[in-house]
């Protein structure tokens, strides 16, 4: 699991799934597997809790 919120983040890597937080920026989202609603630290968190699943 990578979180992130630029290309920067990206990790190329076939068993790393992306997760972006809500102030990424497009491309990032575009390759995210899932983008939080919210941005900065919640956002981290809130990727966090849907990798985990609570």
């Amino acid at each position: 699991m990578m979180v992130g919120d630029s290309m920067s983040d990206f990790l190329n890597l076939p068993y790393v799934e992306q997760y972006a937080v809500g102030n990424a920026d497009m491309d990032y989202k575009k390759k995210a597997t899932f983008i939080a609603n919210s941005q900065f630290t919640d956002g981290v968190i809130e990727c966090l809790r849907q990798y985990a699943g609570i």
